[in-house]
């Protein structure tokens, strides 16, 4: 004779054959997890804030009872569970700038999906929460000569957006506007000090770093000579016509020349000179007030240079390609120049032979010969390291334009 319990396996697995709905079970489905899980029971019970399926004991609402293809037994992946409940957040994501674990869908890695002790059921308290991340901006707060007080106060929200912002940086207004919700420009210390000009239209991260620095008044680390000597009317001067009070007095390339002009002559007079210096735009590598670089560059490589040579950069979004080192690490300074050049590529060497073996100096003995000597039939032109080899990316190992086994050597060999 069957048992009782075997009889409800048989009518159970008759039921879902058929596609019957199984009547949800009846006790507090939250005791029965919790008789397991304890140290959850515990953090419940003592933290100020309750996720909402927690507090009515709907575990189900989260996570499957029996199986999961998701981590957790979730019923669905993490953003999507969230989203599901939390809709108005989805539009978010398409915003200017996306807080980069809610782009990818961790929103755990900030929250506790079941309970905190901290407001919108934070892991930690604010600071820590941003700073368990930013940890060199932690570093610089706790070492800098000048720190912005929301800041070292740990108010990252004062500024930020936890999740997006219509904004860059997730900041929660446009550059200014943000700035005089504390400082008052009307103030006559505040005007005194921006020698009378409306900053509040202007940006004032282009002068000042957002967070701290090793200047005084937040300045950035490398500050513009006219700046920091307040000599604002040296490149600027009033629109009487549009009102325009940060009109410039010439310009861009010309104000630049007035200063730089003898070091622009000299890059001029090589062989092969970067357009923006040719055309005067030495604003789309610098910045005319302040920056975290040196020589007031306004990024990294990475940054400047693929803003220009897209392409490239496209090419270095392939993850099967085989990327040189200085590319791979974005130090495009290590072999080219970044004004001007005696060589077709800017290079910083008389040619690219030389450019390669500065590092890579023992190829000197085992390479395939190059060198003026040497031609290359496919073109008639020099043997170079780049007959063989492509100086930035390639699909192929040590970055080949072919594959080394044998098709590499068949484009100049017969065999």
């Amino acid at each position: 004779m069957c048992g009782t319990s075997t009889r409800a396996a048989v009518v159970m697995a008759f039921l879902l054959t058929i596609g019957a709905t199984v009547p949800a079970a009846s006790e507090d489905v939250k005791l029965e997890c919790l008789t397991c899980h304890g140290e959850l029971a515990g953090r419940i019970r003592s933290s100020e804030y309750v996720h909402g399926p927690v507090a009515v004991n709907s575990c189900a609402s989260c996570h499957s009872p029996h199986a999961s293809k998701y981590h957790n037994l979730l019923r669905k992946p993490d953003l999507d569970l969230c989203l599901s409940c939390h809709p108005q957040q989805k539009s978010e994501q398409s915003d200017v700038s996306v807080h980069e674990p809610f782009e990818s869908g961790e929103c755990t890695m900030c929250h506790d999906p079941h309970a905190s002790d901290y407001a919108h059921y934070l892991e930690e308290s604010p600071s820590k929460a941003c700073f368990s991340c930013h940890d060199t901006l932690k570093k610089n707060i706790t070492e800098d000569l000048s720190i912005h007080l929301p800041a070292s106060a740990g108010e990252c929200l004062v500024c930020h957006a936890p999740h997006s912002s219509p904004n860059p940086t997730l900041l929660n207004l446009p550059g200014g506007s943000l700035c005089v919700q504390c400082h008052t420009p009307d103030d006559e210390t505040f005007a005194g000090a921006h020698d009378g000009y409306p900053v509040q239209e202007a940006s004032c991260a282009s002068c000042h770093a957002p967070h701290s620095s090793v200047q005084t008044k937040l300045l950035r680390p490398v500050i513009h000579v006219p700046v920091v000597a307040m000599m604002c009317g040296f490149c600027h001067v009033k629109d009487e016509t549009t009102q325009n009070a940060f009109a410039l007095a010439k310009d861009k390339g010309e104000l630049c020349y007035d200063c730089h002009g003898d070091a622009i002559d000299a890059m001029r007079e090589k062989s092969t000179v970067h357009l923006p210096v040719e055309s005067g735009a030495c604003l789309s590598c610098h910045s005319a007030h302040g920056t975290e670089r040196e020589h007031l560059v306004i990024g990294s490589d990475r940054e400047v240079c693929l803003s220009c040579h897209v392409s490239l950069g496209r090419e270095l979004q392939d993850d099967s390609n085989f990327v040189h080192t200085p590319v791979r690490e974005f130090s495009c300074t290590s072999c080219h120049a970044p004004h001007s050049s005696d060589t077709p590529e800017l290079l910083p060497k008389p040619d690219l032979d030389t450019l390669c073996i500065s590092c890579h100096p023992k190829t000197r003995s085992h390479t395939h010969p190059v060198g003026p000597e040497y031609t290359d039939p496919r073109t008639d032109e020099i043997m170079t390291c780049g007959s063989c080899h492509d100086p930035h990316a390639s699909p192929f190992r040590y970055s080949l334009h072919y594959d080394g086994k044998r098709d590499l050597c068949v484009q100049c060999h017969d065999i």
